[in-house]
């Protein structure tokens, strides 16, 4: 679950004011994380993640006294849910090479993560389209090599969140909620 709530009890501001977009308030955001076989079966093959993303420079060396490392006042969040397809063969497998390919996937190549502006939303819906390509692509090379993973697939749900915006993408029938409260 994500609970995303305007700081300040104040709104976000309208996209036709986004020029104005620095002085608009932050969202706090409340998450966790839990998963559960479910009633019928005996395994578990869901995985999420729950990440904070940061622009940090780590000091190396200085001669002044410098707390390390420092971060940005820009932040997000990356929130993903992988449901292994159950019944399937290999669908924890499938679901956690999801997961650790998209936290890869944002960690090493997502362009944006600290400075979002109005003109990048459709770069990056495409940037996250990409991420869930590559887990794709991911869980075909491994299927590859292991034919006894034959048929594993998972569905993801991913959110991106930085500042006042909110990008949801998924693959197959999982659902994702936001609750404003």
């Amino acid at each position: 679950m994500v609970q995303a709530t305007p700081q300040a009890d104040t709104l976000p501001l309208p996209r036709e004011t986004r020029a104005r977009e620095a002085t608009a308030p932050r969202l706090g955001v409340d998450s966790f994380g839990v998963t559960d076989p479910g009633r019928v079966r005996t395994s578990n093959e869901d995985h999420f993640l729950i990440a904070a993303l940061a622009k940090a420079l780590q000091v190396q060396q200085t001669s002044l006294d410098q707390p390390t490392p420092q971060y940005s006042t820009a932040q997000g969040h990356l929130f993903l849910v992988a449901d292994g397809m159950g019944g399937h063969r290999a669908g924890e497998r499938a679901s956690a090479l999801a997961i650790g390919t998209i936290e890869g996937f944002v960690l090493n190549t997502l362009r944006g993560c600290g400075q979002l502006q109005a003109a990048d939303d459709e770069d990056v819906l495409a940037e996250l389209q990409s991420a869930l390509r590559r887990a794709d692509q991911r869980i075909f090379e491994v299927t590859a090599r292991h034919p006894e993973y034959s048929g594993m697939g998972t569905t993801v749900t991913m959110a991106y969140h930085l500042d006042v915006e909110l990008f949801v993408t998924q693959v197959g029938d999982s659902r994702g909620y936001l609750l404003r409260c």
